[in-house]
């Protein structure tokens, strides 16, 4: 199982998943900070705001800065109306960004493979505050996707050149289940997703899977 999961998460990919933490906002002011280690993108950082009561944006972006990770970007603004039950649904919408590239050499071929990726979705997640030590969440987002990708090989005997470029747009499910656990403010963030792409030709790994902190910088008083 570890030989093919190495071998699949070398191979080629058109499509490389996000996953921002799932933010927990509840009132006018609420800031969380998190920072996650994932087997996609490496090192992540997310960012949600509340500037007015019910209003959120959320921030993403990963694999900065590493040699040989996707870029990854994404944005989203949408709803949220906390619960007396401490519970919490919202509903976003939003547009990702990435770069992966991949190069490798066999026997046969050398080749360097370059893809530029997009997603439009919208979303729905859900919050559940167990305890102050205790958070669970869940978020679906759907939308579509589409790519560019250049694909190139250079063959040893004979030597020889190809030259190809791969462009496809195909509907996108993105489920992610999330626990948060320590301290009232700051807590131990496990998530694992999951990436649905009906009908994509090309060759993506739909696991993903992080481990990491989440900062929650609450004011005032909960809304009801």
């Amino acid at each position: 199982m570890i030989t093919l999961l190495t071998g699949l998460m070398a191979s080629c990919a058109v499509y490389v998943p996000s996953m921002p933490d799932i933010a927990r906002l509840e009132q006018k002011g609420d800031l969380e900070l998190g920072a996650s280690a994932t087997i996609q993108t490496g090192i992540e950082f997310s960012a949600a705001y509340s500037p007015i009561d019910h209003l959120g944006i959320q921030l993403y972006m990963g694999g900065l800065g590493i040699d040989d990770w996707p870029m990854l970007f994404r944005g989203a603004v949408g709803y949220y109306m906390p619960f007396d039950n401490r519970t919490t649904l919202a509903f976003y919408g939003g547009l990702s960004q990435g770069y992966s590239y991949y190069d490798g050499y066999s026997s046969i071929e050398d080749y360097v493979f370059q893809s530029w990726f997009n997603t439009a979705f919208i979303e729905a997640d859900y919050g559940w505050r167990v305890c102050d030590w205790l958070e669970m969440s869940a978020r679906l987002a759907g939308g579509a996707m589409w790519y560019t990708a250049d694909h190139d090989r250079y063959y040893h005997n004979p030597e020889s050149y190809d030259h190809e470029v791969l462009q496809q747009t195909v509907p996108i499910l993105e489920p992610t289940l999330q626990l948060r656990f320590g301290t009232e403010h700051l807590k131990i963030n496990v998530k694992a997703g999951w990436t649905w792409m009906p009908a994509s030709t090309q060759f993506y790994f739909p696991l993903q899977f992080g481990v990491g902190l989440s900062l929650h910088l609450p004011t005032g008083t909960r809304l009801k």
